[in-house]
């Protein structure tokens, strides 16, 4: 489950699709780093506390949510793709007023921050 606390009400979905990443994966934002990176580096955060946030934007356009799995010290992170909604879908809808469909509220990614109101400012919480 995901859960959104949000000022306007309580946001939450079933995950129902997620990808995981290790930094031996070229496709994760810390391969290549040996140890924790520098604080400055992007992947930095991949590296703390398991059931912390690692929120970056993607392209420009999009905010993606990780969450931090490994123990402190080691890289490993799990990109939630997808939710189904459970609670808050009329708040989803206002965040994502395009979106006709129900399935289409947070069938991705960059969606399910939108409609669930993700962004960098959740960057480094624990959740």
């Amino acid at each position: 489950m995901l859960v959104h606390e949000h000022p306007r009400g309580r946001l939450s979905g079933r995950i129902v699709e997620c990808e995981a990443y290790a930094a031996n994966d070229p496709a994760c934002h810390a391969w290549g780093i040996r140890g924790p990176a520098a604080p400055a580096r992007r992947g930095y955060a991949l590296f703390g506390a398991p059931g912390t946030a690692y929120v970056y934007l993607n392209y420009g356009i999009h905010w993606l949510l990780n969450v931090v799995t490994e123990p402190e010290g080691v890289c490993g992170a799990a990109l939630i793709r997808a939710v189904e909604p459970l609670e808050g879908e009329a708040l989803m809808r206002l965040h994502r007023p395009g979106a006709r469909r129900r399935i289409d509220l947070t069938n991705g990614p960059g969606k399910l921050t939108q409609a669930m109101d993700i962004g960098g400012r959740h960057h480094g919480l624990p959740l």
